[in-house]
C-alpha cells in the first residue's frame, strides 16, 4: 500500500469516527426530550380517573334529582290533578281512568258497594260507570299538601250521569277525598273515597244545612219501660 493509499484509508477512519461520535452525540442530546415524554402519559392516567369519577358523580345526582322533588307543590298543582281524572272519564276509557291511580291504588266507589284494591277492580267498576258519560265537577275543594310526595284534596262534587237506555239526566252530588303521591316524577291517586250526599229523607238538604223539622211531624220516643 503506497503512502497515498495509507493517507485516503486515515482519512476514511477518522470521518467515521468523527459521524459516530456526532450520531451519539445527537442521540444523547434527543434522550431527554424522549424522557420527559413519559411522564406525561402516566399523568393522564390519573386525569382520565378523574373525569370518569365526576361523569359518575354527576349522573348520580342527576338520578336523584328524578327521585327527590325539589319543594311540596303548590294548592293549585294538587287541584289541577283533579281536572286530569275528570279528562280521563271524558275519554270513556276505563284504562286511561285506571292509569291516575297508584299500582296499589284503593277505590271506594260513589255507585258500587264493593271496595276496588288494585287495577282490575278499578277499571271493572269504570267499565260501568263510564256507560253513564259522567260529567264531573268540584264545588269545594280543601286541599291539604302534606310534603313534597303526597297531598289531600277533600271536599264534594257533582256528577251529571246520562241514562245509556233513557237518556235520562241525573245529577249526584257526593264528597271525596283523593289522596296524592308521586311516583317517579307523577302524580297518581292512592286512595280515593266517594260516597253521595245523604238523603233528603234523612233530614239534609242537598245544600248541606239541616231542615227544620216540626215537633209534630217529630216521631216520640217510645216510652222506657
Amino acid at each position: 500500500m503506497t503512502r497515498r493509499h495509507r493517507g485516503r484509508a486515515v482519512a476514511f477512519v477518522a470521518t467515521a469516527a468523527l459521524l459516530a461520535t456526532g450520531a451519539g452525540v445527537t442521540a444523547l442530546a434527543a434522550a431527554p426530550d424522549r424522557a420527559a415524554a413519559i411522564p406525561d402519559r402516566t399523568v393522564a392516567v390519573p386525569d382520565q380517573a378523574r373525569a370518569a369519577d365526576r361523569t359518575r358523580a354527576t349522573d348520580r345526582t342527576r338520578a336523584a334529582a328524578v327521585e327527590r322533588p325539589a319543594g311540596k307543590p303548590s294548592e293549585a298543582r294538587i287541584r289541577a290533578l283533579f281536572k286530569q281524572w275528570a279528562a280521563a272519564l271524558d275519554t270513556g276509557d276505563p284504562e286511561r281512568v285506571a292509569d291516575r291511580y297508584a299500582a296499589d291504588g284503593v277505590l271506594i266507589p260513589t255507585l258500587s258497594n264493593e271496595v276496588r284494591t288494585d287495577r282490575a277492580g278499578i277499571v271493572d267498576y269504570f267499565e260501568h260507570f263510564l256507560r253513564k258519560d259522567p260529567e264531573a265537577t268540584i264545588t269545594k275543594s280543601v286541599v291539604d299538601v302534606l310534603d313534597a310526595r303526597h297531598a289531600v284534596d277533600a271536599g264534594t262534587y257533582r256528577f251529571t250521569l246520562t241514562d245509556p237506555k233513557t237518556g235520562a239526566v241525573e245529577t249526584v252530588d257526593a264528597r271525596y277525598t283523593f289522596v296524592y303521591k308521586r311516583v317517579k316524577g307523577a302524580w297518581v291517586i292512592e286512595n280515593h273515597h266517594s260516597s253521595a250526599m245523604p238523603e233528603k229523607a234523612s233530614g239534609m238538604r242537598e245544600s248541606g244545612t239541616p231542615e227544620k223539622v216540626s215537633p209534630a211531624a217529630r216521631t216520640p220516643l217510645a216510652p222506657k219501660n
